[in-house]
């Protein structure tokens, strides 16, 4: 073998070891970038769910919120008239209690 057909062999071995690597490098690149989608897709399909998740929480809470919201404006209501007739009954002992609240809070408020 001569010298040149020598260099001429290396030559072709060193492009195609640049090509192999090149090949490679592509392929892997494409694989990462396929990668990278499928996270991407799974990332927004956990955030939608937790959106979703959150959604249903808060829709939840606001009808528990609602449900004791009537619980106790039923509860005031039955006590403005229990007081309403508690007063009716018997209006000089309610007027005794208020009485003595004010008499309370002013010797409180005096201190």
């Amino acid at each position: 073998m001569t010298q040149q057909s020598l260099r001429t062999d290396v030559l072709k071995s060193v492009d195609a070891a640049q090509n192999a690597v090149a090949d490679g490098l592509a392929n892997g690149l494409d694989a990462v970038r396929a990668e990278a989608g499928e996270l991407k897709a799974m990332a927004a399909q956990g955030a939608s769910d937790a959106v979703d998740i959150v959604a249903k929480g808060i829709n939840s809470a606001e009808r528990e919120a609602d449900i004791i919201l009537d619980a106790a404006k039923q509860q005031g209501a039955a006590l403005q008239k229990l007081l309403t007739e508690e007063l009716r009954v018997h209006p000089l002992r309610s007027l005794g209690i208020a009485a003595a609240i004010g008499l309370a809070a002013g010797y409180l408020t005096r201190r």
